[in-house]
């Protein structure tokens, strides 16, 4: 999924929260609400990267860059 917005941001989180068929227990080990959960995948509000990360990391979603040439195409980086 390629992630250019925070409106992305929220539905690859939305996505991998719902394929692990968690809520309280990824707030929980994200050290986050529920409530945080619900803002950022519907993307209302702002929330910070750190938070973000660790979301993503109690869903073993890891994130990645790709390095794009003028033509959108990935570098390979």
């Amino acid at each position: 999924m390629h992630i250019r917005t925070m409106y992305d941001v929220g539905m690859a989180l939305k996505r991998g929260r719902e394929a692990d068929g968690v809520t309280q227990q990824l707030a929980d080990k994200s050290c986050v609400s529920r409530n945080w959960i619900a803002k950022v995948e519907t993307g209302k509000g702002s929330f910070d990267m750190y938070k973000v990360l660790q979301t993503f990391v109690a869903l073993n979603m890891p994130l990645s860059v790709d390095f794009l040439d003028e033509d959108g195409e990935s570098q390979g980086h």
